[in-house]
């Protein structure tokens, strides 16, 4: 049995030496954790802000495309309508009445085309400008989130001082129970 006794020497040893290193550690294990809750609701504010950037460049792109478009079929409605006219002129036909009625013809497509792409481009803009906002808010929403799992944390820890008077509802809100529930309520 006396080559029991070297390992038995060893564990011990070796759980002395990480208890001594878990004490020497554990003041600074709330400074870790918070830093790193800090660093996740920065993260995550700064995820919230890069979608909503993207979203509102996608609306951007989106109503500059449609600018371009509604410049193009401006152009394309001049050069249509100088068509019929020079048709109507090289036929001898004179322009009132009916070729003045396919000019408004003409003009009434046109418009109803832009009309179509202004409302589906700026329904598109609206969605994606009103998404923006939803991720910097989903960003906000995340950090609030965090801080709130800090200050969580910070109780069961035992750290948030009990003792408020004012109120004996909250007197004792570092009384948690095994699932880490605040016994008594807030």
């Amino acid at each position: 049995m006396s080559f029991i006794q070297p390992i038995v020497a060893a564990a011990s040893s070796a759980a002395a030496a990480a208890s001594t290193a878990s004490a020497a550690i554990a003041p600074y294990a709330t400074l870790i954790a918070t830093a790193g809750t800090v660093y996740s609701m920065q993260q995550n504010v700064a995820l919230g802000n890069q979608q909503a950037a993207l979203s509102a460049f996608q609306a951007d792109q989106t109503e500059r495309a449609y600018l371009e478009r509604k410049e193009q079929r401006r152009k394309q409605l001049r050069r249509v309508v100088g068509q019929q006219r020079a048709l109507y002129s090289a036929s001898g036909v004179a322009l009132e009445g009916t070729p003045t009625d396919v000019f408004a013809d003409t003009a009434r497509e046109f418009a109803y085309e832009d009309f179509a792409d202004k409302f589906d481009a700026y329904s598109n803009v609206v969605s994606k400008r009103y998404e923006a906002s939803v991720y910097r808010q989903s960003g906000r929403q995340r950090a609030f989130g965090n801080l709130l799992d800090l200050s969580l944390a910070g109780m069961r820890r035992g750290t948030v001082p009990a003792g408020n008077t004012t109120n004996q509802f909250t007197a004792d809100i570092t009384d948690l129970d095994q699932a880490g529930r605040i016994r008594g309520g807030i």
